[in-house]
């Protein structure tokens, strides 16, 4: 059973008075490169979290990052399978959607997509760290970064 990441982050980015959204700029440098680095700002996920990644994706597991946006009152998912993780030191290409070069404030966490950002259930995956519901535990508190599981056999091995 892999695990994968989840991360809160908004779907909408406005720098001046222009406005990107988040997975079409993402899918549109992952059509460019064959990959895409999706930029974590704000607080940097955790060092257990990253190794804990770094050994599903050592053992050959489809680890997923899973993106959540608040649309309307209701959740939306969007997943892609994560090729590798690093901190801004280390990141060794430049992939990464056109309108990070205007963002002031600089990425705590870089994950590197190998394939596009598409929409996804986020039923059926619960927290590795208490078994909880995602959907339970996204509606009832605003944490940035979860590792999680899927409770159903088969739904993300690709």
């Amino acid at each position: 059973m892999a695990f994968h990441l989840v991360l809160r982050a908004p779907r909408k980015v406005r720098i001046g008075p222009r406005v990107f959204d988040t997975i079409e700029e993402h899918n549109h440098a992952f059509q460019s490169h064959n990959s895409v680095t999706f930029a974590k700002f704000g607080a940097r996920v955790s060092d257990s979290k990253l190794n804990r990644l770094r050994a599903e994706i050592a053992a050959n597991r489809a680890v997923h990052l899973y993106l959540v946006f608040k649309e309307n009152q209701a959740f939306h998912g969007f997943r892609a399978r994560i090729s590798r993780v690093d901190t801004p030191e280390n990141r060794a290409t430049n992939n990464s959607p056109a309108y990070y070069a205007e963002l002031s404030a600089k990425p705590s966490t870089m994950i590197v997509l190998c394939s596009p950002l598409k929409s996804f259930p986020l039923e059926g995956l619960r927290l590795v760290s208490n078994n909880r519901s995602l959907t339970d535990v996204i509606a009832e508190c605003r944490t940035a970064a979860m590792l999680v599981y899927s409770d159903q056999a088969g739904d993300l091995e690709s």
